[in-house]
């Protein structure tokens, strides 16, 4: 059923368009590189852009010893927060864990991580979602393919293939997407080396980063976030194109579903824990600084008397939106089989 369902998709005139935007995103992220750890770069007074000449291996050391003294300093921090706490811990557990008290050169691994979560790309990928998950469903709504589906013999394979198809083509895509970008940042910067060092070497605010990963564990808890994040709107598009009557309802209740949090963070009145995690778990904001969220100390949120994490608290709310999304999904199809 699900083979049926992705040459169906493959098919289609919108796909070819989600396919022109795919190119399109691969190209310009090509090209999109943050400030290397071995760079420094500042704009002057008239706004151009000022390079320093001096040799990458001594701006990387000046660099990575910056960073060491940001950490010395803030381990010393006597805050009373939660986040000052945890802030002044986290930094003196990378001091006591550097194995290297030097600068590595980490180009690759600052380079693809950048472009791994960059909200251009993020925003792409939402667009192409859009497209295709929009129509799953209401392909077979306008040709009146929906009536022989639901009263055929594997109607629930059928209409599971396609919810399963809601959760397979952000994966095809942010995979197909990564793969490239990590193959264009080979071809730039060389081979991955040194991702068992401190993730710290490649962040820019490196004093908010929660606990001490290597890098590798970094960068990959921040794609399985933006996976999670990918697929939950995913679904819940996919809720709208098994309700809604045609294409353009369907997007423009996607639109909404996105916005929503942005938009109740402008209701003051509403009670300040729930703007506090709206600020965090709103899918704008979410996308747009997913660096300076993700893997941050941003302090905890106490909840019935309860305290967690608030950036970890936001990432479980992005997955009960997957539960939450699939089982009225589920109910929404036992509907269609009652009816």
């Amino acid at each position: 059923m699900i083979g049926w369902e992705i040459k169906k998709i493959a098919k289609s005139k919108t796909t070819l368009i989600a396919m022109a935007i795919f190119i399109l995103l691969t190209s310009i992220m090509a090209i999109i590189k943050p400030t290397l750890e071995d760079e420094i770069k500042h704009v002057n007074e008239q706004y151009e852009t000022v390079v320093d000449k001096r040799s990458p291996i001594v701006i990387g050391k000046e660099n990575f010893n910056k960073k060491i003294d940001g950490l010395v300093e803030a381990s010393k921090s006597k805050g009373k927060d939660s986040m000052e706490k945890g802030i002044a811990e986290d930094s003196k557990k990378k001091i006591e864990n550097i194995k290297d008290n030097e600068y590595k050169e980490v180009n690759f691994w600052k380079v693809f991580s950048y472009r791994s979560t960059h909200p251009v790309a993020s925003f792409f990928m939402l667009i192409m979602i859009m497209l295709i998950v929009s129509n799953i469903y209401i392909n077979e709504k306008i040709s009146s393919v929906d009536n022989l589906i639901l009263s055929s013999k594997n109607k629930f394979k059928c209409l599971y293939s396609k919810m399963f198809l809601a959760i397979l083509i952000p994966v095809i895509f942010y995979s197909a997407y990564l793969g490239l970008e990590f193959l264009i940042s080979i071809i730039q910067y060389g081979k991955p080396v040194n991702g068992d060092l401190q993730a710290f070497r490649i962040i820019n605010n490196f004093v908010l980063l929660k606990g001490d990963p290597t890098i590798i564990n970094y960068v990959s808890s921040k794609i399985f976030v933006m996976y999670l994040v990918l697929i939950s709107i995913s679904l819940v598009i996919f809720l709208f194109s098994s309700t809604l009557s045609n294409s353009l309802a369907v997007i423009s209740g996607g639109a909404i579903f996105i916005v929503l949090g942005k938009v109740c963070m402008l209701l003051k009145f509403l009670p300040k824990k729930l703007l506090i995690i709206l600020d965090k778990v709103n899918y704008i904001d979410m996308l747009s600084y997913f660096d300076i969220n993700i893997g941050m100390n941003w302090g905890q949120i106490s909840i019935f008397g309860n305290n967690f994490d608030l950036i970890n608290f936001s990432i479980g709310i992005v997955a009960s939106i997957i539960i939450l999304s699939t089982l009225l999904i589920t109910i929404n199809f036992k509907k269609f089989i009652t009816n």
